[in-house]
């Protein structure tokens, strides 16, 4: 299980990823290997399957996070 803030621009921390993540006390937990859907409207992996770990230069901060 890895742990991520907000700090981390990775899509288990952005508002448009639809993976499955935990949240406790201002930290994601997820696995690795978890993938899930880009919401992102314009961004790059609209609608593509991305891994926890991925990123892009549409992050957007997960709400629970800031």
């Amino acid at each position: 299980m890895y742990q991520a803030t907000k700090g981390q621009r990775i899509c288990a921390t952005c508002t448009h990823w639809a993976g499955p993540r935990d949240f406790k006390v201002k930290t994601v937990y997820f696995n690795a290997s978890d993938r899930g859907k880009c919401l992102s409207p314009d961004g790059p992996w609209k609608n593509q399957q991305r891994q926890a770990t991925a990123g892009c230069n549409k992050h957007e901060t997960w709400a629970p996070l800031r």
